[in-house]
């Protein structure tokens, strides 16, 4: 009896544990959106290059027929300069972009004037990559600067001329949709004499001027909450949960009806032997001295009963009926609904 009270503890602990523990997972699992929206950041680079060269007469000014990088352009040599502009997308991420690059002239001056001078048709990128070379002639930004000069009266000892890669870009970026533009410029300052590059501030380099700067997309992903060390995905937590509190409900529903079922006596059988046993008395003797032992089953006490050799006694109480057995001072009994009844005249001994 006690090693059976005992498994049904254990049962009935077990089946708490699994219901009560499952139940909390799957609150913390429906308490949190099965899904969040993550931000991630995809480093790229836009890395362009440029470079100029003009034409003039071998050896009179140059080391060779055209300047070295840096070196001026003088307008008295030269009457065009060409520009050799790269392009290039890089990105440790898969990236799948196309687009296209342009190269423009800029003419401006202190005063904020400037006109554009469109370099070629723009041109398709081919794998992320571009390289355009454009001839610039001066005598077509002179002319603009005469007519400024002629129409307005107003006069700049020096002007700026500016070379713009201007970049546009689309596609996929880490599986994103991805837009972006670029423009890398090189400068020259453009007098009567000559054309000075200007050489930007800082460590930067005017032949290869570059940005780096970090794509932003959202992704949606799938949500979790932390217990204790680990990580719980909240679907598996909802669904681990509502099986754990399933499972426990259902071992803690049956562990209830056995003892229920047991408690009302309709779980145990009344053998031939048991029937012979019973003796059905008025009520229970219970004396003051009288110690009441109430054992969990009828079985246990079927037991005691052939142990000792001895009678089962049934008395009735109201709804209920009372089987014991008498060992001297020791009463054991055990109250079940009155499933097995004996009335005088009924198969078994009266007393």
């Amino acid at each position: 009896m006690t090693a059976l009270w005992q498994k049904w503890q254990d049962a009935l602990l077990v089946g708490a544990v699994l219901l009560l523990g499952g139940f909390a997972l799957a609150a913390a699992g429906f308490a949190h959106p099965p899904t969040r929206n993550a931000t991630e950041f995809t480093p790229y680079e836009h890395a362009a290059s440029f470079a100029y060269s003009a034409t003039a007469p071998e050896g009179l000014v140059y080391d060779g027929s055209e300047p070295r990088p840096g070196e001026p352009v003088f307008r008295a040599l030269s009457d065009s300069v060409t520009v050799r502009a790269g392009y290039e997308f890089r990105s440790a991420a898969k990236a799948a972009v196309e687009g296209e690059a342009a190269l423009v002239a800029i003419v401006g001056n202190e005063y904020g004037w400037r006109r554009e001078i469109p370099l070629g048709s723009p041109q398709p990128l081919a794998g992320g990559k571009a390289s355009l070379e454009r001839v610039l002639v001066l005598a077509d930004v002179q002319r603009l600067i005469d007519a400024l000069e002629t129409s307005t009266g107003v006069r700049s000892r020096e002007y700026s001329l500016t070379f713009e890669e201007r970049v546009t870009l689309r596609g996929t970026l880490a599986g994103k949709p991805f837009e972006d533009t670029y423009t890398a410029s090189m400068r020259f300052a453009l007098d009567p004499f000559q054309l000075v590059l200007q050489w930007p501030q800082g460590d930067a380099d005017p032949f290869q001027p570059s940005v780096q700067r970090m794509f932003e997309s959202v992704r949606t992903v799938t949500n979790g909450f932390r217990v204790f060390a680990w990580d719980v995905p909240v679907p598996l937590a909802r669904t681990v949960g509502g099986a754990l509190a399933g499972l426990g409900l259902v071992v803690v529903g049956a562990v209830s009806a056995a003892a229920a079922r047991r408690r009302r006596g309709d779980a145990f059988p009344l053998t031939a032997r048991h029937r012979e046993r019973l003796v059905a008395v008025r009520e229970l003797p219970l004396g003051p001295a009288t110690r009441v032992i109430d054992v969990f089953s009828f079985d246990d006490l079927a037991r005691i009963a052939d142990q000792l050799g001895t009678v089962i006694l049934c008395a009735s109480e109201g709804r209920a009926a009372w089987y014991a057995v008498a060992d001297g001072l020791d009463l054991y009994r055990f109250q079940v609904a009155p499933a097995v009844r004996l009335e005088r005249g009924q198969k078994g001994r009266a007393a």
